[in-house]
């Protein structure tokens, strides 16, 4: 399967099932991106303009030497003000303890479809267990930067 027919799977199976499941909470979808420079991600954003709040999936094919990484980041912004954080930034801070192996698709058994949906079962029993007040818009918290990484 080439980059642009997963594009279309992920944006099929990630608009019903990841899509639905926000629409229920006030979320549009808003828009699609990709980063065409040799299709190195896709980025599907929903927002809630009544609590000033998006949620944006991207899914990178490539890790950032070029190997097949197939990972799925997700993303909660306030949109009134600065503030962006990935679900990992939340459950490192917090210290939920959680599976990073499973935001990467090559973790999953069967065909790319059934990679991303069990994907989205993954994400939505992560929104369901932790992040129900980040999705309403009833919490948010400042995140410090975490600069070990660079140092």
């Amino acid at each position: 399967m080439n980059l642009k027919e997963k594009y279309i799977s992920i944006q099929s199976v990630f608009m019903d099932r990841l899509g639905g499941y926000l629409e229920k909470y006030g979320y549009e979808f808003s828009e699609k991106e990709i980063e065409d420079d040799e299709l190195k991600s896709l980025q599907l954003v929903f927002i809630n303009n009544k609590i000033n709040r998006s949620l944006t999936i991207s899914y990178l094919p490539f890790n950032i030497r070029g190997e097949t990484s197939e990972r799925v980041i997700v993303f909660i912004a306030r949109t009134n003000v600065n503030g962006v954080y990935s679900l990992k930034d939340i459950f490192n801070h917090d210290n939920i303890s959680f599976d990073s192996d499973r935001f990467c698709l090559l973790n999953y058994a069967g065909s790319f479809e059934e990679q991303l949906e069990q994907a989205c079962k993954y994400y939505i029993a992560l929104f369901d267990d932790y992040l129900q007040e980040w999705i309403k818009g009833e919490k948010w918290e400042d995140i410090p930067f975490d600069w070990d990484p660079y140092k």
